[in-house]
């Protein structure tokens, strides 16, 4: 049996930033870690932050790992070359239904050779349950947890995090929080108990008719998932400019990602994050270039992208290297 754990948070939350100290101390404990990446519009955004820390990382693109994608991600769980040492870590998108995805890989025979998953969810402690309209989908990714992270609890009140813990204890009263080195313990100790537990399924060549989860909630599926889309940004953009246009995005887009060359950086690339409720903005810099071209990937419910394009053409000219 191989230990699967499933990474749950809220768009921008801090799952990826988790994972990337989380994978340097699984390295150094001799784990080997696998990591699946599944996020909207195209995951090589992602893949390209942990790149550096991830020896062994499939990028899974789609907007739904417990639907749209759930062959693909089922398949690479089958396919993994996992051995004695082997982890299997899935970071979900932002808006996953972690109730039915969690339900797939429990069920589905092609994950019968791992263990039942464990859920870490990370907690924007400034920004939980300040997300407009998405209060009950940010409440709805906790209630499954096995563990809980809070990320940027620094940055309030000790007053504001002990809401915060409070609200988390009353959905998943067993949930334990961790810390990337207390979890990474935790998993090391699965790890080498895994061997003891007996297989839940019996996974096969022939496999039987995989299990395709009902979805239970009430609001329709599509108004659950965001939209995504993907805008070719010019090889060099200047920050100030860039930046203009993140502030400049309408409403609906509620989280922006993507790999820019910077004038002000052109040596290397630059991962930007931008959160919506935030309006705020962070770069994470490499001195090593991706395989991808220069890109941006918007993510919200109803984007208007006849407006976000005619955007960019306003803020954006490209820029000579």
């Amino acid at each position: 049996m191989t230990p699967l754990v499933l990474f749950v948070g809220f768009l921008g939350a801090g799952k990826t930033t988790f994972l990337r100290a989380l994978l340097a101390l699984l390295e150094a404990a001799g784990v080997e870690p696998h990591v699946l990446l599944n996020d909207f519009q195209n995951a090589e955004v992602d893949a390209a932050a942990l790149a550096d820390v991830a020896a062994r990382l499939r990028p899974i693109t789609g907007s739904c790992v417990c639907c749209g994608s759930r062959d693909e991600l089922l398949d690479a769980l089958y396919e993994l070359p996992v051995n004695e040492r082997s982890v299997v870590l899935l970071e979900a998108h932002g808006a996953v239904d972690a109730d039915n995805l969690i339900e797939l890989l429990t069920l589905d025979p092609r994950a019968g050779g791992f263990t039942l998953p464990w859920q870490l969810s990370v907690v924007d402690a400034a920004g939980w349950q300040r997300r407009d309209y998405f209060l009950w989908m940010e409440e709805a990714q906790i209630r499954t947890a096995t563990h809980v992270f809070y990320s940027r609890a620094e940055t309030v009140s000790s007053a504001r995090l002990g809401e915060v813990q409070t609200a988390i204890a009353q959905l998943a009263p067993l949930a334990i929080t961790v810390t990337p080195s207390s979890f990474s313990q935790a998993i090391i100790a699965l790890r080498a108990d895994a061997h003891r537990l007996p297989p839940r399924l019996h996974p096969a060549d022939d496999l039987p008719r995989p299990f395709v989860p009902r979805h239970r909630r009430t609001r329709p599926h599509a108004s659950f998932h965001f939209a995504s889309m993907e805008l070719a940004l010019p090889p060099v953009v200047e920050e100030a400019a860039l930046l203009a246009f993140l502030d400049a995005l309408p409403r609906e887009v509620v989280r922006a990602k993507g790999l820019v060359i910077l004038a002000e950086h052109p040596r290397g690339h630059s991962i930007v994050h931008w959160l919506g409720h935030y309006r705020n903005h962070v770069f994470n810099r490499y001195t090593s270039r991706p395989q991808i071209d220069p890109l941006l990937i918007l993510i919200g419910p109803n984007l208007p992208e006849a407006a976000v394009r005619r955007s960019l053409a306003r803020h954006l000219a490209a820029k000579k290297r």
